[in-house]
């Protein structure tokens, strides 16, 4: 087009092997189109901008059609830059720019993107984003990347994601999200889910959201374990200044290395909130509110196996218990402020299993509060093994329904074995 800005309004099929491409060194040429351009065969843009007029979709490759982007701009406005059901390929250069989402991904084959600028994407098959890709959805009520399709894949093994709202957004029963690098950056949620059997595994990676790294809308159907979304973190950083960074409404957390951070500055704010019929298993990393409170439980079951639940509010909770049953066999949780527990509950029944691990407050290391004198429920702290450390109390209990067994008759102990006699002594090792 050589520096020229070509106006098109007829209808644009190429059903070859055509180039759209500028010579000049100065200006750069353009075409702009009031019709949606349409690729059956091979089409090579290159060193132009193509531009949408109207709200449809700005280029359509069919599923014949194999578009080829190498420094180059296709924009659209309301509609998508690129409808894509055929091959797709971008350079480090170009760029699909819209005002909600600039790429339809209807691809066949799995559709790797490893270079470029995008808008967003909404994906109806598998999909991969590596390398250098950045997507920027500017938009305040779309995400990065979003699907409502069921059972596809999404991989982010490189790249980044900035949103002015969701990073991705799950919409589809039994999809798959899998990170193993790059970076999610987001004013709302980073991972939003309003549907069930959805699949989480972030082996790597850096995730930073306003609102929640992940978010899972409520179902009435999660008490079927059948339904429930599974979410895995294996290494990075997770962390939101919003009122809670994980939440699992029926949802299945595991946290087996990394870090899962909540900066916001309330005691009421978690890292980590789970309720009704969700569990939460943490098998290494680390749970770290400097200024808030670390894991809550309502109707739900928490199993510490190893790593650290770290906390230094003045007044904030290791770990809040409501209605929940925890398991400790390993791990350690700390809270540094001098009106903190390690363990607090108050509201309903709860259960406290300790075999092994560490909890050392600054204050008490579990505390159990009466609701009202009235309403009293049951609690059960059963500590087998472990250690607790309370600088004012260990255990602290002004509820009349509360049974404390501390020791492990199931457990025998030869004498004279030196290790052994002294694990006699010492564990459950309890000081206040």
């Amino acid at each position: 087009v050589s520096g020229y800005n070509v106006q098109l309004g007829n209808t644009f099929t190429n059903n070859g092997t055509l180039k759209l491409y500028d010579t000049s060194e100065e200006t750069k040429g353009s075409i702009t189109t009031s019709k949606t351009m349409t690729n059956n065969g091979t089409l090579n843009v290159e060193d132009i901008t193509i531009s949408q007029s109207k709200n449809d979709n700005t280029m359509n490759n069919t599923s014949t059609g194999t578009l080829n982007i190498k420094n180059a701009t296709i924009k659209g406005l309301n509609g998508y830059a690129v409808y894509d059901s055929g091959k797709l390929t971008m350079d480090s250069n170009s760029s699909l720019i819209a005002n909600k989402y600039s790429l339809y991904n209807n691809e066949q084959e799995p559709l790797e993107i490893s270079a470029g600028t995008l808008s967003g994407i909404v994906t109806n098959k598998e999909l991969i984003i590596s390398g250098d890709t950045t997507i920027n959805s500017t938009s305040t009520s779309d995400a990065c990347i979003h699907s409502t399709t069921a059972n596809i894949k999404i991989t982010m093994t490189g790249g980044t994601c900035i949103s002015n709202n969701i990073g991705v957004s799950m919409q589809g029963n039994s999809q798959t999200f899998e990170m193993s690098g790059g970076t999610i950056e987001s004013k709302g949620h980073a991972i939003y889910q309003n549907t069930y059997k959805l699949n989480v595994h972030i082996k790597n990676g850096t995730i930073k959201a306003n609102g929640r790294v992940l978010h899972t809308d409520s179902y009435n159907y999660m008490s079927n374990s059948d339904y429930r979304n599974n979410f895995v973190f294996d290494d990075g950083e997770l962390e939101s200044n919003s009122d809670i960074t994980l939440y699992g409404y029926g949802n299945n957390i595991t946290v087996n290395g990394g870090t899962v951070t909540n900066t916001s500055s309330n005691r009421d704010r978690y890292s980590v909130y789970i309720t009704n019929y969700s569990s939460y298993t943490q098998n290494g990393g680390k749970i770290y509110a400097p200024n808030a409170s670390g894991i809550y439980s309502y109707a739900s079951t928490i199993n510490l196996n190893d790593g650290e639940v770290e906390v230094n509010t003045s007044n904030g909770y290791g770990v809040y218990l409501y209605d929940t049953v925890i398991n400790i066999n390993g791990g350690k949780i700390t809270t540094t402020g001098g009106s903190s527990s390690g363990i607090y509950t108050l509201y309903y029944s709860a259960t406290v299993n300790m075999r092994g691990g560490e909890i050392n407050s600054n204050y008490i290391g579990i505390w159990v509060e009466t609701y009202n004198s009235s309403s009293n429920y049951d609690k059960n702290l059963n500590i087998y093994d472990g250690k607790i450390v309370g600088k004012t109390y260990g255990i602290y209990s002004n509820n009349n329904r509360t049974i404390i067994r501390v020791g492990n008759n199931s457990k025998t102990y030869d004498l004279e074995n030196e290790e052994e006699a002294e694990s006699f002594i010492n564990e459950p090792y309890i000081s206040g």
